[in-house]
């Protein structure tokens, strides 16, 4: 037990030294989200250390368990020194993609390149991750991948990680639906202690965001996005999450949105992945006010999941899911005569 009291005073001094030392970082790495007044609603420069908060906590939280506490919590999320092995190297190697990004300011396509680049490496030196089968609540039969396993393993991790980055648009609204995610888990993985921590630790760092101090930016987003692909998947393939449909139910907000912006844009003549200001946040934004919109949102997410673990139904939850999703959209683009 005293173990875990050292990690408490450990993370609380972490938080501190950050607190007090993440301005200095952010001007030694000059990492910064410079406002263009366009289509960024913020109108002074904003850290983008919120990934390096994350990253380097979790490695701490990570080897403070390998080497203190026996990997009491790491077993459980990893069965053998190569999955962790190589989860660390290409977890990193995502955190830095976004911040190369968050420094240069990476060109769409050669970002997409490079995530799927490091992804097809990933699922050749980690093949437990892939999705061999998949298995719908409302149908009976497996449907076998086979051949097409890497590629949409591949495919679902890459349109995670963009769907993600689309939806991290203004403060707190991706850091909060990370929260929610990580607290699925928490309760999946028998609480695990290095969930809880990361839990702990967005808390601190939704209160340095909810004052536009700090953003997660790309690095963050990165990270996250392929630790929460990595461990949807993971417990898919380990039964801890039976379903393909409740992995779907707990991502599809930002994947509605994704698909929709994806459309309107193809059909406006523009990169699918480009940028603008015609995600659900901005429209909730401009007519309701940021609490409102974060309010709205966080129901969307919340809401459909709830009605699942009350009702136990996953093709309901996610029809209503989309249903709320698409009533707010129609109502919003509805022009005033």
């Amino acid at each position: 037990m005293h173990n875990y009291y050292t990690l408490i005073f450990l993370s609380l001094a972490y938080l501190l030294l950050f607190k007090f030392y993440y301005i200095r970082l952010t001007n030694f790495l000059n990492l910064y989200d410079i406002p263009d007044f366009k289509r960024k609603i913020h109108y002074k420069k904003v850290s983008l250390a919120g990934g390096l908060l994350i990253f380097f906590y979790f490695f701490f939280i990570l080897f403070f368990d390998i080497f203190y506490l026996n990997k009491i919590n790491t077993n459980l999320l990893f069965t053998n020194n190569r999955e962790l092995v190589t989860f660390a190297i290409f977890s990193t190697l995502y955190f830095l993609v976004g911040i190369y990004d968050d420094k240069f300011n990476l060109v769409a396509d050669k970002k997409l390149f490079l995530y799927f680049f490091i992804t097809c490496i990933f699922l050749t030196t980690n093949e437990s991750l892939l999705i061999r089968n998949i298995n719908f609540s409302f149908i009976e039969r497996n449907i076998i991948l086979s051949k097409f396993s890497y590629f949409f393993t591949a495919f679902a991790i890459l349109l995670f990680i963009n769907s993600l980055n689309m939806f991290d648009g203004i403060n707190l609204q991706s850091g909060l639906y990370i929260v929610f995610f990580l607290i699925i888990l928490f309760f999946k993985y028998n609480y695990s202690i290095i969930f809880l921590s990361l839990i702990i630790i967005l808390l601190f760092f939704l209160y340095l965001n909810n004052k536009s101090q700090i953003f997660l930016g790309e690095n963050g987003i990165s990270f996250f996005g392929f630790f929460l692909s990595y461990f949807s998947i993971l417990s898919y393939n380990n039964k801890i999450i039976n379903y393909a449909d409740e992995v779907f139910l707990i991502m599809c907000i930002p994947g509605f949105d994704l698909l929709r912006l994806s459309i309107t844009r193809l059909i406006s003549g523009k990169h699918p992945f480009s940028a603008d200001k015609n995600h659900i946040h901005h429209k909730l934004l401009k007519k309701y006010g940021h609490k409102i919109t974060i309010l709205i949102i966080m129901i969307l997410v919340i809401f459909p999941y709830s009605l699942f673990l009350i009702f136990n139904n996953l093709l309901l939850s996610i029809f209503f899911s989309f249903f709320l999703y698409s009533l707010i959209i129609l109502k919003l683009s509805q022009k005033k005569i």
